[in-house]
């Protein structure tokens, strides 16, 4: 595989781009023409699936908060 085909980033991960926080579920790697570009889903705002090209948009590794313990006990017991 040639380097200018190596993803920078794995399925399941997290990133930012667009100004969106997106979920790569699908890598694809053609190379013969040399591209690389990532299925993504978006995890914020209104879901969408999309296609990201490292090669002509930035794209940025990303994370998302653990939900605090404390609150998701108060959620929990607010519902019994």
């Amino acid at each position: 595989m040639s380097l200018d085909v190596v993803p920078k980033f794995n399925i399941g991960e997290v990133v930012s781009a667009r100004d969106r926080l997106w979920r790569i579920y699908q890598i694809h790697i053609d190379e013969v023409k040399k591209v690389l570009y990532y299925s993504v889903s978006n995890i914020t705002g209104i879901p969408s699936s999309q296609v990201l090209f490292p090669n002509i948009e930035e794209i940025k590794k990303s994370s998302i908060s653990k939900p605090s313990a404390e609150i998701a006990g108060m959620v929990f017991t607010s519902l019994n």
